[in-house]
């Protein structure tokens, strides 16, 4: 008997399942149940944790350039020109408010107070000119400094690096025309004969100084009160210059962290090496010609002498220069001049897809893919030197360690000194700088020296496999050398064994709930036999993927719509006195099929509508479900009823005799693009081997996900396994879809709406995929080809596994039954053992996302007036302007919205801006009036009216230099939050809980969440006082006078209103799949989670669980007592009665 547990894994839940494997496709079911948690990512796809480290790198910045404004203060007193604390406190009482005017004209006519001098130099250090850490940026001005000629990228304007370039080129400009002055000195000379003069701010891009000029114009500045006399005759200048320099221009450079760069496979202590390398594409060569095969049965293995001659004609094609993609069949057949019935790796050396011919590879390169950007003499030198490995990893070694051009550059041409590979000067410059320019890919698994060591027995022949054994590598682990034992089962001690910090939080996050939930199983049910994981599909989808299915799933939602709403179907639906929703499926089919049946060998292939509705027609398994045949769009074709019994229980290319004909029929299908290239494989094939192989039947049951990946490999190492081997074969991997398959070759099917536990009746599909009912299986498929329909089904029946001694199909209907025997409302579940339970989602006492307050920060005026400046064009979109829109509503929205909360039309409502802002008001109205009299049905009339509106609104408004207007300063009165920063700033509702008391039999609250929490060793401690807490996610119940109550897994609070939500933690957490009980519709659909009135409620019910669901007891304040807690008495579970009732 074997004890098997089984995980579902998903990126916000872990199914799971315990089977006793008995024997002969036998087994016992022991537990099962789903452990959720919220998802690490934000609505947009984004990493919550990647969020809070943009805010603390945000914040680590202004933290710098406060450090460098103190240090500015300490070094002023240093050299004993005024006390550190008088010089930051007049400026925070800005006391020099011209200081452009100090800084670039009276710095160079009198003599300044040191004063003045660091209030310039703290302008300085507030805004220390532009340096960007963009490695095109610095590639582009290390060029330069080269005198090379680089292909500029052509940037568009209206991008922020376009304007950041024309702004950097127009400051290049005046230096040129000016080469005696500052820039700040040419920049204010220049603005000050303006009407409103702007010399620097966030959206300027007029004028953007680099960072060297600001270090030169700290020198000049300081040279120039030295010749008025500011310094006494023992000041040392020159170190004050150097070290303002220092503190102002202190920047580290951005540079690779090595730790984060993989070990290799078969030398620990050396790093992976990058795919951009010569010497990988050499072994990526090597390797796939040594795997090479002719024919099957018996397949040919390639002789040495063979692999010798198409590397020889890969090095001359390396020497040669040009340009290598890949290797192609047919190159090889040219090369090694083979006969055309010989077949490489038993396969034609092309195939066609959609109409085009494609051309099979072994291999593709990505170095010598742009082979030709280098000088060819470089590349010759290399290949003709007896170290020529050595000088390749030496090169690429760099490249995969060094992020800036400098130190690259500066590495590099000691390398090429050192090897006398180029000796033009300019030619070497140019191919660091394409080295360093076209350097894109990503990390490979193993390193140079591993390559330098394998390459040599790649000309000898052997294969990879053969190496390995040679050399006594493998990448495999030996498992039974690490500590074994529940307490070493953590992502910590795998970081720490492997020396290498796992950065994608996402992972670690559900990694570290899927742990949690394996040492409580544990616990309970002791050391398992075997784990089998499988992580979820989309976890290996990337963004396009997703994206693309996004994008299917709405054309097929149009498709149903379309054919519901066509009048015709209508029709003919209603004439027969049918309800046209259900042939919905057969219309969409018979419309992709060309209105025809494949099968037909007839002239009378059409299928008419009436066929359809009349049910003369079949959906048909192409491979039919006895041979394994899944239910999927690929695999089902609309057919007339006597064609599909004709066919049986064959492949329909096998079945038919006109296969010419059929041929034709399917390929045309297939250039119209009516079916897909998967449809058109399996209605071709003529035996089981060439239909296409969905996933459960791939061979490699290999991990599909870093998050089943890493959890095996946690589970591996350390979990006690009885009698673990040295490769750890005790956890099994499964791949993505086997179980949605599975699912479709036992008949399981979901009978109602998308719940939780399907996470956990997946745990127990896969608890059954045992590899030696995969191969029954997959033998019962083969044998029953061309057996008759009945018999081939009754041959399944007899590999189908038992549980319990009945079929998965009919335990899983009494699991979904239970799952629901308390109503879609109730967060109530019964499993099968009859145990009363509660999905468990993991409840957090401190969010992911530890901002206190929003990124906005209002300046406090008098009066109580707050402002912050927002983009004027946005506030005039914000008002949701149309075609349609009433002029006058449009002109009262502007005035309560835009003008009358400007702070300048506050102070002055003759204000130039006030003028232009209210101008462009005017516009607008103006053409919504003349779009008044436009016939609402003249639809391109709307269009051009529409276009016409929408460049008006996001057209710039000018002030008098003609200088768009971006920014305008709004107010806000009697806000609340938190002074920073010398303004204010409102709290970010980052919900964590609440807190509740009893007084005078009256419940009070208050909510926790950020800026409520304390903050010790960085980080936020919610209060261990002994009154009532509730955090998010826990499941809660406010009990009313009336015995009603109103709760669940609460999800927001609003202490101002005394309001909460709650969802069911049974269901998914998005709204579109929680019970309407828990939310508010808006035309039918759900809106939002359903706000509750909780004031008068008189007492609170908090359920404990444990990872399981299992409530383990009771946390209560207030009078409770209600036809809820009567039920929850009743429940026995194991609940701990010491504290079964624990009445605060």
């Amino acid at each position: 008997m074997k004890k098997i547990l089984s995980l579902d894994l998903g990126i916000t839940s872990v199914g799971y399942s315990i089977l006793d494997e008995l024997g002969n496709n036998k087994y016992s079911l022991i537990d099962y149940g789903v452990f959720m948690f919220d998802s690490p990512y934000d609505k947009d796809g984004n990493s919550k944790k990647s969020i809070h480290g943009q805010n603390t790198s945000t914040k680590k910045l202004y933290n710098l350039k406060k450090e460098r404004k103190k240090n500015l203060a300490q070094l002023f007193e240093d050299f004993n020109l005024d006390k550190k604390d008088d010089l930051l406190n007049q400026e925070k009482k800005n006391l020099f408010i011209n200081k452009w005017e100090l800084r670039a004209k009276k710095v160079f006519e009198e003599k300044l107070t040191y004063q003045e001098l660091f209030s310039v130099l703290y302008l300085i250090a507030k805004h220390r000119g532009y340096k960007s850490l963009d490695t095109d940026d610095l590639l582009e001005e290390f060029c330069e400094k080269l005198g090379l000629n680089q292909e500029n990228k052509k940037e568009k304007k209206d991008d922020e690096k376009g304007k950041i370039k024309q702004a950097l080129k127009t400051i290049e400009n005046f230096k040129v025309q000016f080469p005696q002055k500052t820039i700040p000195q040419i920049i204010y000379e220049i603005e000050i004969q303006k009407e409103n003069p702007t010399f620097r701010n966030h959206d300027n891009y007029n004028y953007m100084i680099r960072r060297e000029y600001i270090n030169e114009e700290i020198k000049t500045l300081i040279l120039s009160q030295e010749k008025f006399g500011l310094f006494d005759t023992t000041f040392d200048t020159k170190l004050f210059i150097d070290k303002l320099i220092k503190i102002i221009d202190n920047q580290k450079d951005s540079s690779n962290d090595l730790s984060l760069f993989a070990n290799c496979e078969y030398f620990k202590e050396e790093k992976v090496a990058h795919q951009f390398s010569l010497l990988a594409d050499i072994y990526k060569m090597y390797q796939a010609i040594s795997n090479i095969t002719f024919n099957s049965k018996p397949s040919i293995k390639i002789s040495k002498e063979q692999i010798k001659q198409i590397a020889e004609n890969f090095f001359d094609r390396l020497k040669n220069g040009k340009n290598i993609s890949d290797i192609k069949y047919k190159e090889i057949r040219k090369i090694l001049k083979l006969d055309d019935n010989i077949k490489i790796f038993d396969k034609e050396d092309s195939y066609k897809l959609k109409d085009k011919v494609q051309d099979n590879t072994i291999t593709k390169f990505h170095f010598i893919n742009n082979l030709s950007k280098y000088d060819k003499n470089f590349i010759i030198n290399i290949l003709n030197k007896s170290n020529k490995y050595e000088i390749m990893k030496e090169i690429f070694d760099v490249l995969r360690d060094e992020k800036q051009p400098k130190p690259i550059y500066e590495k590099l041409s000691v390398v090429f000194s050192k090897y006398n590979l180029v000796n033009d000067e300019s030619i070497k410059n140019k191919i660091i700088l394409e080295l360093i320019k076209n350097k894109v890919g990503k990390s490979l698994n193993i390193s140079h020296l591993a390559m330098i060591n394998i390459i040599p027995f790649f000309e000898e022949g052997l294969t990879l496999d053969e190496i390995k054994q040679k050399l006594n590598f493998s990448r495999e682990e030996d498992y039974l050398s690490f500590k074994k034992g529940i307490k070493y089962l953590s992502i910590t001690q795998f970081e720490k064994d492997d020396n290498l910090e796992i950065n994608n939080h996402p992972v670690k996050y559900v990694v570290s709930a899927v742990l949690r939930l394996i040492k409580h199983l544990h616990s309970i049910y002791g050391i398992f036999d075997e784990i089998r994981v499988e992580s979820t599909r989309e976890l290996s989808l990337n963004e396009e993927s997703r994206k693309n299915i996004d994008r299917a799933n709405r054309e097929n939602e149009a498709k149903i719509k379309n054919i519901l709403e066509n009048e015709q179907y209508q029709e003919k639906a209603k004439e027969y006195g049918k309800n046209l929703e259900k042939y919905v499926k057969k219309i969409i089919m018979w419309e992709e099929q060309n209105f025809i049946c494949p099968y037909c060998q007839t002239n009378k292939r059409a299928i008419s509508f009436e066929q359809i509705i009349k049910n003369e027609v079949d959906i048909d398994h192409i491979v039919p479900r006895s041979l394994g045949g899944l239910s999927v769009k690929h695999n089902l074709v609309l057919v007339h009823k006597d064609c599909n019994v004709s066919k049986s229980n064959q492949l329909p290319y096998n079945y038919l005799k006109n296969k010419e004909q059929y041929e034709k029929i399917v390929e045309d299908l297939f250039s119209q693009h009516k079916i897909s290239w998967k449809k058109r494989k399996n209605l071709l094939a003529t035996n089981l081997d060439e239909v296409y192989k969905d996933t459960f039947e791939s061979k490699p049951l290999r991990a599909t996900s870093y998050i089943e990946a890493l959890t095996a490999q946690i589970l591996k190492r350390y979990y006690p396994f009885q009698n673990q081997t040295k490769n750890s074969m005790e956890i099994r991997h499964i791949q993505g879809r086997a179980t949605s398959n599975i699912r479709k070759l036992l008949n399981v099917k979901t009978k109602v709406r998308d719940t939780n536990i399907h996470h956990a009746i997946d745990a127990i599909l896969i608890g059954l995929t045992n590899k030696s009912w995969l191969q029954k299986l997959s033998n019962t498929f083969r044998e029953n080809l061309d057996v008759i329909d009945d018999m081939a089904r009754e041959n399944i029946k007899k590999t189908i596994p038992l549980i319990e001694g009945i079929e998965p199909k009919e335990l899983i209907e009494t699991i979904e039954d239970n799952y629901n025997i308390y109503g879609e409302d109730s967060v109530f579940y019964k499993d099968i053992f009859g145990k009363t339970k509660v999905v468990n989602f993991w409840v957090s006492k401190k969010p992911m996302v530890s901002k206190i307050h929003k990124d906005t920060i209002y300046s406090k005026k008098e009066n109580d007036f707050y402002t912050v400046k927002e983009n004027i064009l946005n506030k005039f979109t914000s008002l949701k302007i149309t075609n349609t829109t009433k002029p006058d509503k449009f002109f009262e929205d502007f005035k309560k919205n835009i003008l009358e909360k400007m702070y300048v039309y506050i102070t002055n409502p003759n204000d130039v801006i006030c003028k232009i802002v209210k101008h462009r008001a005017d516009e607008i109205k103006t053409l919504l009036n003349s779009f008044e009299n436009i016939d609402k049905k003249d639809k391109e009339a709307l269009s051009v009216a529409k276009q016409k509106l929408d460049e008006l609104i996001h057209k710039p408004l000018l002030d008098n230099n003609n200088k768009p207007i971006r920014k305008v300063k709004f107010y806000q009165k009697n806000l609340t939050g938190f002074d920073v920063r010398g303004g204010l700033a409102t709290k970010e509702k980052t919900f964590i809980g609440f807190k509740a008391t009893l007084e005078n039999n009256k419940l009070s609250y208050k909510r926790i969440d950020l800026s409520t929490a304390k903050k010790i060793n960085n980080k936020f401690v919610v209060d261990s006082d002994n009154s009532f807490k509730a955090f998010k996610n826990d499941i809660i119940f406010f009990i009313f006078a009336n015995d009603s109550y109103k709760g669940g897994k609460i999800v927001s609070f609003l202490e101002d209103k005394k309001m909460a939500s709650f969802s069911n933690p049974r269901f998914p957490a998005s709204i579109g799949n929680q019970p309407h009980f828990f939310l508010t519709l808006f035309n039918g659909k759900p809106n939002s989670h359903k706000q509750h009135y909780i004031n008068k409620a008189i007492g609170i019910i908090k359920l404990n669980l444990d990872v399981l669901g299992n409530i383990k007891s009771l946390q209560t304040i207030g009078n409770i007592e209600s036809e809820l807690y009567t039920f929850l008495k009743g429940i026995k579970n194991g609940m701990e009665s010491s504290t079964f009732n624990k009445n605060l």
